[in-house]
């Protein structure tokens, strides 16, 4: 077997790149060693065969220098020299396809155009990048790049002492460079939010926290209101998203920002659309976790806005994220949406992972077969699903235990939840907080297994009491439990 950090990427190529490759290889501009060009054309005769455990450098070294000799470190430096014309190849490639669409590309060419004195063509080509850059979707570096021409166009004017120019393009360029430092702001904010829960990060004291803190963004959005601008909406968009870091008790911000991500969707790409719907999830979540529980309906409402927005596996976003499948179908079935359900297992189950799809879809069968009361299918589901990681292992565990329950199989069920707080304490990359919500549930459910098993040791009160404390507990889905303590509430005195 032959490791090569070149071989990694020629295989990863197309067809059409892989000849248009040799293109580049045959260059002289590029490359002027004719047995890196015949390297290559080695590499590509015995891909399939690189991989094999017989397959050594010797081998291509015989054969491309037809020599018994061998040179070990002549064939390294080769294939070292080979990689880095791989990586300009990439580069090089990239910037041919996308013919000066990206910023990078656009500021080279203007600025040499600018050094060489060729006013004519700058203008005319700066012209055309600030339209073509102007009518382009919303993306992460939207603003920074406008900005960025804005800059070559304020420097050409430097240049040639027409300082007359300069101002209003400075104005312009500070009206981008605010929805680029906004953006940022917002993007980081966000970023750290989300850790901070999840990875109970100490972020006391960090300067950007503190920067947030000490701005009046409520008082600017009063301001903002009075004034008309083309970046309005995007302007007020990103500061709404920083407050909704910044104070999660705000909800009217939450509604206010919804309706203005809703107006403005459709001049986002894909891959920031995607982005936007994440944060305001992320905030229903954070809601729904301080016990506003009108805030599941709403996060599943933005679940199927964003199906008819986000397109996955491609233009910036990779495949469907398993929690967000997971959550979407969930919530579906909490709402009673039994056809939304079935409706997004069918069409969204493909946007996931390739090797994934086929133990999610299970997965997913399994809850709708669940809200059916279709239990030996729900076990028939569960037993075809690959516990490839916690969240998985976690709902499939719960999923037994729950359909136990209904089928009445009580001893392994009482077995089933002995095995999950083994795991749940066992379990090491889990934090203490997730620990504690998880033992909660397996609390709750331990409960309702040793009132059912002996229903004459239990009172009404202890039902009752025990829906006091399923309120006070923070879990998710609750209906469920209510359900079952009230068909227990029938049958004890």
């Amino acid at each position: 077997m032959i490791k090569s950090k070149a071989i990694e990427i020629i295989k990863k190529l197309s067809e059409e790149e892989k000849l248009s490759f040799m293109d580049f290889l045959n260059s002289p501009f590029f490359n002027k060693k004719t047995k890196i060009s015949e390297l290559y054309n080695l590499i590509l005769k015995n891909i399939e065969r690189l991989d094999y455990e017989e397959s050594s450098e010797e081998i291509i070294f015989a054969e491309l220098f037809k020599v018994k000799e061998f040179s070990y470190s002549f064939l390294r430096n080769l294939m070292s020299e080979l990689f880095q014309l791989c990586e300009t190849f990439l580069i090089v490639n990239v910037q041919k396809n996308n013919s000066y669409s990206d910023i990078n590309s656009a500021m080279i060419l203007l600025r040499q155009y600018n050094t060489l004195t060729l006013d004519n063509l700058f203008i005319s080509k700066y012209k055309k990048f600030l339209i073509d850059f102007k009518k382009s979707e919303i993306d992460d570096s939207y603003f920074d790049s406008i900005a960025k021409l804005y800059s070559e166009n304020i420097a050409f004017d430097l240049f040639r002492s027409q300082m007359e120019n300069v101002p209003l393009k400075l104005i312009d360029r500070s009206e981008y460079h605010l929805c680029c430092i906004t953006q940022l702001l917002e993007t980081n904010m966000n970023d750290l939010t989300v850790n901070l829960k999840a990875f109970n990060l100490n972020l006391e004291n960090e300067f950007i926290i503190e920067f947030v803190k000490n701005l009046d963004i409520e008082n600017f959005l009063l301001t903002l209101d009075k004034h008309e601008n083309h970046l309005k909406d995007e302007i007020e968009i990103r500061l709404r998203l920083i407050l909704l870091n910044k104070n999660n008790e705000n909800t009217k911000n939450y509604f206010k920002l919804k309706d203005l991500v809703l107006k403005n969707v459709s001049k986002y790409n894909n891959a920031e659309r995607f982005n936007v719907f994440i944060k305001l999830k992320n905030y229903c979540a954070v809601r729904i976790f301080e016990f506003d529980k009108d805030f599941y309906k709403e996060k599943y409402i933005l679940g199927k806005t964003e199906t008819e927005y986000v397109k996955y596996n491609r233009d910036g976003v990779g495949p469907l994220y398993i929690n967000v499948y997971i959550e979407v179908i969930n919530f579906a079935l909490k709402m009673n949406d039994i056809k939304f359900a079935e409706y997004y297992i069918r069409f969204f189950t493909e946007e996931l992972e390739l090797n994934k799809r086929e133990s999610l879809f299970n997965l997913a069968s399994a809850f709708v077969n669940f809200s059916k009361c279709n239990f030996e299918k729900v076990l028939e589901h569960i037993s075809k699903v690959d516990t490839f990681n916690n969240l998985i292992k976690n709902t499939s565990k719960m999923l037994y235990i729950k359909t136990y329950y209904e089928l009445n199989l009580l001893e392994s069920g009482f077995s089933a939840l002995d095995s999950y707080i083994h795991y749940i304490k066992n379990n090491k990359s889990y934090t203490s907080n997730r620990k504690k919500m998880l033992i909660v549930e397996y609390d709750l459910l331990l409960k309702l297994y040793k009132i059912k098993s002996s229903q004459t040791k239990y009172t009404a009160l202890d039902l009752e009491i025990m829906k006091i404390d399923l309120n006070k507990s923070g879990v998710f889905f609750t209906e469920w439990y209510i359900e079952k303590i009230n068909e227990l509430l029938k049958t004890i005195k």
